[in-house]
């Protein structure tokens, strides 16, 4: 289809026109052999595809990211696990959105926003008048944040 068929065609909101993404269910057994399946998969199918443990996210549905990254490295060591959060990502990145967080002294927030927003872009998704009267924005990557402890020892960096 051409470009104008296709904006023609884009009120009706079709499925054949929305982006795919395959989770392919595997158990885990097969993690070791992951990548392969998950090449395999890729080539087959040619759309964004993952893996998930639906049988060991059930088992951790309770825990903490703390207590799911201890269970992982002990049950299964060096080996990548598949989880939703990779589902998560790779969705978001199919469909071309990031996350935007906002962090105060009282409470941290994620903002669902278009991939490569620029900051009064971004600062729209809290409020429209936030991007009329944008001034300034101090920008430190989650990395960064985590890593230093607090917004404070981040800025100092």
């Amino acid at each position: 289809m051409s470009d104008e068929e296709k904006l023609l065609i884009k009120p009706y909101n079709l499925l054949t026109y929305k982006p795919f993404v395959y989770a392919i269910n595997v158990g885990t057994e097969d993690f070791a052999a992951a990548d392969g399946i998950l090449q395999d998969f890729a080539a087959k199918l040619n759309r964004p595809v993952t893996l998930v443990c639906a049988k060991l996210e059930s088992e951790m549905l309770g825990f903490s990211t703390e207590e799911r990254e201890e269970y992982c490295v002990g049950e299964f060591g060096d080996v990548p696990v598949p989880t939703l959060d990779r589902l998560i990502a790779l969705a978001y990145d199919t469909v071309g959105l990031m996350y935007y967080f906002t962090t105060g002294e009282k409470e941290t927030r994620a903002w669902t926003i278009p991939k490569n927003s620029t900051a009064p872009e971004a600062a729209a998704a809290i409020h429209t008048d936030f991007q009329k009267k944008f001034i300034k924005a101090e920008v430190v990557s989650c990395e960064h944040f985590i890593a230093d402890g607090s917004w404070a020892a981040a800025r100092e960096k």
